[in-house]
C-alpha cells in the first residue's frame, strides 16, 4: 500500500518577499482556506479511491519519499520565529502516493531542523489561537530531530576560512544523511526525490547563503552526500528538483548531481522577482508546483510523465504573469534533464575541450565561448559545444533537456541561453572543489559479496558486501601504496527477522603481520584486548540495508604499511550472538 501526499512550497527564493507582502491580505481568509483544504483533501481521495475502484486509476507505481528542504533566513525575511511561510508550503503531507520530509536551516539560531509533519499539522489554526512561543512549540512537536551548527566563518584569509567551511559542510551533509537513514529504516521500497527551496547559483554547491553567495554543502560533500544516500537505499534518487533556485541549471550542477539520479530539474536563470497578474489565490494554486506534486503523480502512469507535468505547470505560472515579466523583459526557465544523457555527454565534452589543449573552464578563452550578457564568469554549454564544431558531441547535448518551459515567446531574447551554463570553478571552497578537468563524480561500482557467518556457523540469510578503493569506488582492489588515499567501505543486508530491531555494528581490522586487532570507535580505533564486551562503531534500528562507511580517504604511513583484514558485523542490543563477514576485506599497503 503507498502512502501519499500533496505537496506545496513557497515560490523561488527571490520572490519570498512578495510571499510575506501577501501575508496581510491572505489573514482574513485564513480560517475558510483551512476549512476549504480539509474539504478539498476529502473530495479528492474520495475521486482518488473511486477511480481506483473503477480500474481507472491511472498514477505511478510506486510510492515516492519527498524529502524538501529550504534555508530561513532574515534576509529573506523569515526566521526561526516566522509561521505561515515554508510551514506553510506543503498543506498536506502524506498521501497514497507519496509523503513529505521536510528540513529547515535557520540561519538566525545557526541550526537545521528535521520534520515529520502529518496532515494534521494546521499552522492556520496555529496563527489564529497560539501566542508566538506556543505555535513555535506547535511546529516543534513534529521535530524528528535537530542539530546546532557554528556558522561564524571567521579569518581575514582563504586559508583560515577553508577548513571552517569543510567542518561545515561536513556536518550539515551528514545530518541530512542521518535523516535519510531514519526515513529509510521506515521506507525501504518507496522512490526518493529531493528538493529544495532557497538561494541558487551554478556550481554543484547545496543551500546557498544569500550573504555569502556560496554553498554551506561544499561541491565535493553534495557528491558524497547523494552518493551515500543511493548507497542506504540501494538505487539512484528519481528526480532531483533544484528548478526553485537562481542558476542551478550549470554543467557543473548536472556533472555532481547526476550520477545519483535520473532526472534533474534547474534552470540557468535567476528564478523569480516578479509578481503574478491576477490576485486570484485559488488559481495561483493550481500551477503552485508543490501543492501539485500529488495530484501530479495520481494522474500520471510513468515518472517522464509526471515530471513533464510538473514542467507544463511552471509554463502555465509564466502565462499568469505575462504582464509583469513582459513589461520587465524578464527571463524565466525550468529544464528537465535527463541524467543518464548528461552523464554519456559530460566525459565526451571534456575530452574533446581537452584535445584543443583548452581550459575546461574558459576563463582565457572567452572566444571559444561566447560570454553570457550579464554574468561574465559563466558561458553557455551549447554555444561551447557548436564552437568546438562536433555534430555527435552536439547530437548528444541536444539529448540532455528533455522538456522546458520559458517566456522566449513574450519578448525577444539574445542569444546565450540554451539551457545549461558551462563549466565552472568556485576557489571559495578550496579542496572541497570538484576539478571536472581531473575527474568526474562516478556512480560506485557493486561492493563485492562476502561470505557471511556467526559465532557458530554460516548463515545464507544475511548479506555483507565490502571493498577497498583508491579511486572513488569507481574500482575496487587489494594492493595500495603508502600515501594512497583509500576508502573502506561496507554494506550490511541484516537478517529479515532483524529489520526493525536495535542493532550495535562492529569493526574489526586486523593488522595481520603484527597480530593486532584494532576496533573502530566513535572516538576512532583502540586496540581490542579480548574483552566480551565488544566496544561498536555505531548503534542504529537495522533497516534492510545497513552503510558502514569505514575509513574515508585514509592513507598509511611508512611505519604503518603492511596487511590487514576487516571484519564488519552486527549484533541485536542484548544478544550475544555476532553475526560477521567470515571472509573479510583485505588489502596490503606496500
Amino acid at each position: 500500500m503507498r502512502a501519499h501526499l500533496k505537496p506545496i512550497i513557497l515560490k523561488e527564493a527571490t520572490s519570498l518577499g512578495v510571499m510575506f507582502a501577501l501575508l496581510p491580505s491572505l489573514s482574513s481568509t485564513l480560517l475558510f482556506k483551512s476549512l476549504e483544504r480539509k474539504m478539498h483533501t476529502f473530495l479528492r481521495l474520495l475521486v482518488c479511491f473511486l477511480f481506483a475502484a473503477s480500474g481507472l486509476a491511472n498514477a505511478l507505481e510506486n510510492h515516492v519519499i519527498m524529502v524538501r528542504g529550504v534555508q530561513i533566513s532574515p534576509s529573506d525575511g523569515a526566521s526561526f520565529s516566522s509561521f505561515l511561510s515554508w510551514d506553510y508550503a506543503v498543506k498536506e503531507k502524506e498521501s497514497e502516493y507519496a509523503k513529505y520530509f521536510e528540513f529547515a536551516f535557520y540561519d538566525d539560531i545557526s541550526a537545521i531542523h528535521f520534520y515529520e509533519f502529518t496532515n494534521d499539522y494546521d499552522p492556520v489554526w496555529a496563527v489564529n489561537n497560539l501566542s508566538e512561543a506556543e505555535r513555535i512549540d506547535y511546529r516543534e512537536s513534529f521535530l524528528m530531530f535537530k542539530a546546532s551548527l557554528d556558522l561564524d566563518i571567521e579569518g581575514e584569509f582563504e586559508s583560515e576560512i577553508w577548513p571552517q567551511r569543510v567542518a561545515l559542510s561536513r556536518a550539515v551533509s551528514n545530518e541530512i544523511i542521518k535523516f535519510v537513514e531514519l526515513i529509510y529504516s521506515r521506507f525501504p521500497e518507496s522512490d526518493y526525490a529531493f528538493s529544495y527551496q532557497g538561494h541558487g547559483g551554478a556550481g554543484g554547491d547545496i543551500l546557498i547563503s544569500d550573504a555569502t553567495g556560496q554553498g554551506l554543502i561544499s561541491p565535493k560533500d553534495s557528491a558524497k552526500m547523494l552518493r551515500t544516500w543511493t548507497d542506504i537505499i540501494g538505487k539512484k534518487l528519481i528526480f532531483i528538483d533544484f528548478g526553485g533556485p537562481c542558476s542551478k541549471g550549470g554543467f557543473s550542477d548536472l556533472a555532481t548531481f547526476c550520477p545519483y539520479v535520473d532526472y534533474y530539474i534547474a534552470s540557468d536563470h535567476a528564478n523569480g522577482g516578479y509578481v503574478q497578474d491576477s490576485d486570484d489565490y485559488e488559481r495561483q494554486e493550481t500551477f503552485n508546483i508543490d501543492s501539485q506534486w500529488h495530484n501530479i503523480f495520481s494522474q500520471s502512469d510513468s515518472l517522464i510523465v509526471a515530471l513533464e507535468k510538473r514542467i507544463e505547470l511552471t509554463r502555465e505560472r509564466y502565462l499568469d504573469a505575462r504582464i509583469d515579466l513582459t513589461a520587465r523583459n524578464h527571463k524565466q526557465a525550468n529544464y528537465l534533464y535527463s541524467c543518464p544523457a548528461f552523464n554519456t555527454f559530460a566525459p565526451a565534452y571534456i575530452g574533446a575541450v581537452k584535445s584543443l589543449g583548452l581550459d575546461l573552464y574558459q576563463a582565457a578563452s572567452p572566444s571559444l565561448v561566447p560570454q553570457n550578457k550579464y554574468i561574465p564568469y559563466i558561458y553557455d554549454l551549447k554555444d561551447s559545444v557548436i564552437a568546438l564544431d562536433d555534430p555527435a558531441l552536439l547530437s548528444s547535448f541536444e539529448e540532455i533537456i528533455v522538456a522546458r518551459s520559458d517566456n522566449r515567446d513574450f519578448f525577444n531574447w539574445e542569444q546565450g541561453y540554451n539551457g545549461i551554463f558551462a563549466p565552472n570553478f568556485y576557489n571559495a571552497y578550496g579542496s572541497e572543489n570538484l576539478d571536472f578537468s581531473e575527474q568526474l563524480p562516478l556512480t560506485p561500482s557493486v561492493l563485492p559479496q562476502l561470505a557471511v557467518g556467526d559465532l557458530e556457523s554460516q548463515t545464507d540469510e544475511i548479506a555483507i558486501s565490502g571493498g577497498v578503493s583508491s579511486d572513488d569506488r569507481k574500482n575496487y582492489k587489494n594492493e595500495f601504496e603508502v600515501g594512497d588515499r583509500i576508502n573502506i567501505t561496507a554494506l550490511i543486508e541484516p537478517s529479515p527477522e532483524h529489520v526493525g530491531e536495535q542493532i550495535d555494528v562492529i569493526v574489526a581490522i586486523i593488522n595481520v603481520k603484527q597480530g593486532v586487532t584494532l576496533l573502530l570507535t566513535p572516538s576512532g580505533l583502540i586496540t581490542y584486548g579480548g574483552e566480551a564486551k565488544i566496544p561498536s562503531y555505531f548503534s542504529k534500528l537495522a533497516s534492510p540495508r545497513v552503510l558502514v562507511e569505514i575509513l574515508d580517504e585514509f592513507s598509511l604511513s611508512r611505519a604503518e604499511a603492511g596487511s590487514y583484514a576487516v571484519h564488519v558485523g552486527y549484533q541485536l542490543q542484548g544478544a550475544a550472538n555476532l553475526y560477521f563477514n567470515a571472509e573479510p576485506i583485505r588489502f596490503d599497503v606496500e
